[in-house]
């Protein structure tokens, strides 16, 4: 005589919508983990960028945004047309070696900033995308 084992799964549909739910969550919170590293980037960047009259400096901004269905894009920006200024030297300030600046600040301002925020990036994408699951499978 045979015997046979069944497992029944009950509550499918709740389970298919949560699984939906956590895709839904993971890209949500890859998103904010992008946008948060970039802040953290930029925050960075402010403390190293050079001062001589402001402009570069107020110039600098995080732009982020959707490029593709899943993917996001963020990026630590300095100069650029800005009313009242116009700050078109952001790439000569950053590339010039040569040019001394008084400490803290230097050139490869955001070159150095994103290496920093690069070292924490997968603790932080992974506490964003966790807490997006968590959410989407609690009780």
């Amino acid at each position: 005589m045979a015997r046979s084992v069944t497992i029944r799964f009950t509550g499918t549909t709740r389970l298919t919508k949560s699984m939906i739910g956590s895709a839904d969550g993971v890209y949500s919170g890859a998103a904010k983990a992008t946008r948060s590293l970039a802040n953290q980037a930029f925050r960075t960047s402010q403390v190293l960028v050079p001062v001589e009259t402001g402009a570069l400096k107020a110039s600098g901004r995080v732009v982020a945004h959707r490029v593709g269905a899943y993917t996001y894009r963020a990026s630590v920006v300095y100069g650029g047309a800005s009313y009242p200024r116009f700050v078109d030297y952001a790439l000569y300030v950053h590339e010039i070696l040569e040019n001394k600046h008084a400490p803290p600040t230097t050139a490869k301002f955001v070159e150095i900033a994103y290496h920093q925020a690069r070292v924490a990036a997968g603790q932080t994408i992974k506490m964003y995308v966790s807490g997006s699951l968590r959410r989407e499978f609690a009780a």
